[in-house]
């Protein structure tokens, strides 16, 4: 997308509750990256977690599977990630925004492809 002359790429991302939201759903259908709940409890309540790489998954305890989203998460100013399978329904309905986009991922090197 082009927006005022610049590049720009659309990033979705998660708050602390829907994250808790998609991490029950990944528990109950017994994916093999969930989130520990202590470890969501630790995560402040006021900031948006972007999402920096996805990819199709199709595997639950290396059994065939319905395709579901992998997804990784940024969580902290250092770059910490952490990665949570979800349904398809549950990545559609993550918020977005449109940034623009920074020379490191003009030139490949931001893992970003969404």
């Amino acid at each position: 997308m082009i927006a005022n002359n610049k590049e720009t790429k659309t990033v979705r991302f998660a708050d602390k509750n829907l994250l808790k939201l998609i991490n029950n759903v990944a528990h109950q259908v017994g994916y093999n990256r969930t989130l520990d709940k202590d470890f969501i409890e630790r995560l402040p309540s006021d900031v948006n977690f972007p999402v920096v790489f996805t990819m199709i998954h199709e595997h639950i305890a290396g059994k065939p599977a319905e395709p579901h989203m992998r997804c990784m998460f940024v969580h902290n100013e250092l770059g910490d990630r952490f990665i949570i399978d979800m349904p398809m329904y549950c990545f559609d309905v993550l918020p977005s925004v449109d940034v623009e986009k920074s020379e490191s991922s003009e030139s490949g090197k931001d893992s970003a492809n969404n």
